[in-house]
């Protein structure tokens, strides 16, 4: 009697690498034998499972996306209070304090000595802060890059098997990185793409609480 790994529950994470980056897809028998198209369907309904259950089908590039309006929204945010403080030092001499506030939210503190004010240095900090989000701008950039080249290749050619190989090993340290406890050899497809699932999950909520 012939036995078919056919859903993303059986079939570990080394045996998925194995039939889709190597080819191998007679590691999806377990007893018997099977024809290679039905192989074939065998892997195509595991990887299916697998990305439905990674919400990788409507997933796409939702999260790069929030993450650029972020950087946006910072870049906006900032240059408009340092803006108003400018314009309050040149008319009032004096910073517009509730600006000062926003901007310690934003990770910049900046302090005016009411008693012993230095207009020269507070402008000059103003310049500090503009330097360091610098380093936005340059994550932003980095994220519109890389925004336009998963645009590209979802509408381009299809990504070689070597290509997929490496993007599946990258995530796979990712997900590793993160905290998600991987066994190639025990964890299964199923388990694997709602580890996926949550880890989009916790950036998207990281994404949301900083736009905020």
């Amino acid at each position: 009697m012939t036995q078919i790994i056919n859903t993303a529950k059986e079939c570990t994470v080394r045996t998925y690498m194995a039939a889709g980056f190597e080819g191998n897809l007679k590691v999806l028998i377990v007893s018997g034998e099977a024809s290679d198209q039905e192989l074939a369907e065998a892997f195509e309904s595991i990887h299916e499972e697998y990305i439905t259950l990674a919400g990788m089908e409507q997933s796409g590039d939702y999260i790069l996306i929030k993450q650029i309006e972020y950087l946006q929204t910072r870049l906006k945010s900032i240059g408009n209070f340092i803006k108003i403080n400018r314009v309050c030092m040149a008319e009032v001499g004096e910073p517009f304090y509730p600006a000062l506030t926003d901007l310690k939210k934003l990770g910049h503190k900046i302090k005016w000595d009411q008693e012993n004010p230095d207009p020269v240095k507070f402008l000059n900090d103003l310049k500090g802060i503009e330097r360091k989000e610098r380093r936005t701008e340059s994550e932003l950039l980095n994220k519109l890059r890389a925004l336009e080249a998963f645009r590209q290749k979802s509408t381009g050619q299809a990504k070689s098997l070597k290509q997929q190989r490496i993007a599946f090993v990258s995530l796979l340290n990712r997900l590793g990185k993160e905290g998600f406890s991987i066994d190639k050899d025990k964890t299964s497809m199923e388990e694997l793409g709602l580890m996926y699932k949550d880890f989009t999950a916790e950036m998207e909520a990281i994404t949301n609480k900083r736009s905020k």
